[in-house]
């Protein structure tokens, strides 16, 4: 797996650990994920992945507080490995 992978990896699982209704301990578990990935795919230069999981990030946000699981999860589709 290549580090880019794990990233991406590591940002997913953070994701999985906010929702549905988490609770205190995997909130920051999730955000100490998240944060990992995105130090990991910033360090290497790509910006570019950075940009595109912030967005994939809110958008998963956004569909969860909207009551909508299925969106949320379409929304990493076809951008990240699952």
């Amino acid at each position: 797996m290549s580090s880019r992978e794990r990233a991406i990896e590591m940002i997913r699982a953070g994701a999985n650990l906010h929702y549905p209704d988490a609770d205190d301990d995997e909130l920051l578990r999730g955000d100490q994920l998240y944060a990992e990935g995105l130090v990991m795919l910033a360090e290497a230069g790509d910006l570019a992945a950075v940009a595109a999981l912030a967005d994939v990030i809110s958008s998963v946000a956004q569909a969860y507080a909207e009551g909508d699981p299925a969106r949320a999860a379409a929304a990493w589709g076809g951008v990240l490995p699952s």
